[in-house]
């Protein structure tokens, strides 16, 4: 299985990548040609030139990769420096130049520290981590991954707002592309528990919709953008899971997530994702002795990767179908293959292994004496290479070990004489900083259990109150359509004979029409069927505001519904009343522990440091807060609104 870990981790780290082309490649290469075409011009059509061909020509991809790099020496944008010298990387690392792609990830990643640009630090040490198990060098590449993901995490925790909207949107997927690394290296190792451990928790992202994050983002071309990138990171979890059902024997699962996997990779247009999809595919078929499928997924695996001039996913086609031409007893196919993939590369141990093997059993096969002997002697060579390479592996992580352990022998030592001739002068301050630190928790205990009571009541009140408030609402929605409506009504038919009257009778409906607004902002009719319709009845009544909802949709208690109504409601009156914005995005998102109410407008924003005159957003933080929930208010002048408040599920007990 090791041979499937690497195409699939490339077609992860390549979908991680933020970058991507707003127009043709013809467009763009205009540009390149126009001398009139700004440096900044001719640097932005070099980086969407590289997107466009990174999973399909990787040689015209460095082509663009260096021309861009020279533009963007000149603007001395660190930044994007470093992505061309990354991108440039990925081609020696394809082509199997793994020194030289190390040495452009270290300037690459040297460039993107000068200019502060953590998620490309995160993406160049996925880079790295990639290339190391290109190499089986397994330990150093989960290092590296690690790495790469709690540069990540330490973005997240910086705060949603200080990141650009392409990475906020994007950061999930990125996660979900390095835990992916890490389950299928762990796969690779053995090691089932702890790559199924990383699987889940990618399908834990995937089932709680939080690969993408739509909620800062308007534009139709980056959501649709954004939406692909999402479906690429379902078909490397579905590839995923297709390797680990394949580790542990699980043939029926392991196709049909592969299968799903295929599919997608075909919508997406990804070859590196493609070639790891085949070659799961051919093993599965191998097992199952079905040659004739395996020999076509093989084939095809041989022809993308000749293709992209991927060396590595050649050389494992070409081995692998080897394998297959022995098992259909084509012995001289079987031989040449083999021979093939030995010629590529032997100097690789781990490739030439294995190619050298598949080379002697074709020709033992054929009885080819003099081929067959040949390639088992080179057989025997690389496995005594491959067992000393191992050996010394140990021996260095032993020696590594012992002298660790030496060292600390030797602190330990020092330190317990330190510790005799200190502790019988410590031992009469250390009881008496005890006796200290006891009285002082007693005294905050106690302080703290005093006012943990008066916020109990505070709260129970403010409860009291609110539950009180809704009862009264109710009341008054219902006796004003009830009875004070029932009555205008009736007033309104019999007036309707009479010609001279017309004016009070317009005027009466106008009243019963005004009652009925009234009564329906008071407690709306459509909340007794859940916040969701409720939502979307409001969204869709005000011009160019938009609703979207993502969760379980699970009943919520009435005070629950009619807060996150009553937010809603205040928020969208004002975008438009305050902020004079031209469109509004309504977002409900429900967890079996949270629900979070977001609404975004392309107003003018304002200054949330300064004390607003209306008492609108004042209400909505007391409600909140006697809620127990949060409140979070992103604004500038000139940069529209972000409100979001979240709340803890309070389920409807009374629901069925």
């Amino acid at each position: 299985m090791d041979k499937k870990i690497f195409t699939l981790i490339i077609g992860v780290a390549v979908l991680c990548m933020p970058l991507y082309a707003r127009s043709n490649a013809d467009s763009l290469i205009t540009v390149l040609k126009t001398q009139n075409s700004s440096v900044q011009a001719k640097m932005d059509a070099c980086m969407s030139l590289c997107d466009m061909f990174r999973n399909s020509d990787i040689d015209k991809m460095f082509q663009y990769a260096q021309e861009g790099e020279l533009f963007a020496k000149k603007t001395a944008n660190k930044e994007t420096i470093a992505e061309f010298l990354n991108l440039q990387s990925r081609y020696y690392a394809i082509k199997g130049d793994y020194d030289k792609a190390f040495e452009l990830n270290q300037k690459a990643l040297t460039s993107a520290v000068d200019g502060k640009a953590l998620m490309l630090q995160s993406g160049i040490i996925n880079d790295m981590a990639v290339n190391f198990l290109r190499q089986s060098k397994y330990q150093q590449g989960l290092d590296y991954l690690l790495k790469s993901l709690s540069v990540l995490d330490s973005i997240e925790k910086s705060g949603s707002k200080n990141i650009a909207e392409k990475d906020f949107a994007t950061m999930g997927v990125k996660k979900a592309g390095r835990l992916l690394n890490i389950a299928n290296v762990y796969l690779d190792l053995q090691n089932k528990e702890q790559g199924l451990y990383y699987l889940k928790q990618v399908e834990k992202m995937v089932n709680n919709k939080k690969v993408i994050n739509l909620s800062r983002t308007t534009d139709k071309k980056d959501i649709a953008h954004y939406k692909n990138i999402e479906t690429g990171t379902l078909q490397s979890f579905y590839a995923a899971f297709g390797s680990y059902y394949y580790d542990v024997n699980r043939n029926d699962s392991a196709l049909i997530y592969t299968l799903k996997a295929d599919s997608i990779a075909d919508i997406t247009g990804n070859k590196f994702a493609k070639m790891s999809i085949l070659d799961n595919l051919t093993g599965i078929y191998i097992r199952e002795y079905n040659s004739e499928k395996a020999l076509k997924y093989a084939k095809e695996h041989l022809q993308i990767a000749e293709e992209i001039g991927d060396k590595r996913g050649t050389i494992s086609a070409l081995t692998t179908l080897s394998q297959i031409y022995s098992n259909m007893n084509m012995g001289r196919e079987a031989s040449e293959t083999a021979i093939r993939a030995y010629e590529m590369d032997s100097t690789n141990i781990e490739l030439a292994f294995m190619s050298s093997y598949r080379a002697a059993m074709a020709n033992i096969i054929t009885g080819n004496a003099d081929l067959a002997t040949r390639f088992l002697l080179k057989f025997r060579d690389i496995s005594n290479l491959r067992n000393e390479k191992n050996m010394q592996n140990s021996l260095n992580e032993m020696q590594t070990k012992y002298e660790t352990e030496e060292k600390v022998m030797q602190i330990a030592a020092l330190e317990k004489e330190k510790t005799y001739f200190v502790r019988l002068s410590l031992a009469g301050l250390i009881i008496l900083a005890l006796a200290l630190v006891a009285a002082t928790l007693y005294f905050i205990f106690r302080k703290q259990k005093e006012k943990l009571m008066r916020k109990e009541r505070i709260l129970q009140a403010s409860e009291a109150v609110h539950n009180g408030e809704n009862e009264e609402r109710k009341r008054i929605a219902r006796d004003l359509h009830d009875g004070l409506g029932g009555m205008l009504q009736s007033i309104r038919m019999n007036l309707d004979n009479a010609e001279h009257l017309e004016n009070a009778r317009q005027l009466l409906i106008k009243s019963i029409e005004e009652l009925r607004r009234i009564s329906h902002n008071l407690m709306p009719a459509s909340l007794q069927y859940g916040i969701k319709p409720a939502l979307e009845e409001v969204c869709h009544s005000v011009p160019n505001t938009n609703f979207y909802y993502f969760g379980n949709n699970e009943p919520l208690n009435e005070q629950t519904n009619l807060l996150l109504y009553r937010c809603a409601y205040e928020l969208i009156n004002n975008s438009l009343k305050y902020a004079e914005a031209t469109n509004i995005n309504v977002q409900l998102c429900q967890t079996a522990e949270n629900i979070t109410l977001t609404v975004a407008d392309n107003g003018c924003g304002f200054d949330t440091n300064l004390k607003t005159k209306g008492a609108g957003l004042k209400n909505i933080r007391d409600r909140v807060a006697v809620a127990g929930g949060k409140i979070e208010i992103n604004s500038q002048k000139g940069s529209g609104t972000e409100t979001v408040i979240e709340l803890e599920t309070a389920p409807d007990n009374n629901s069925k």
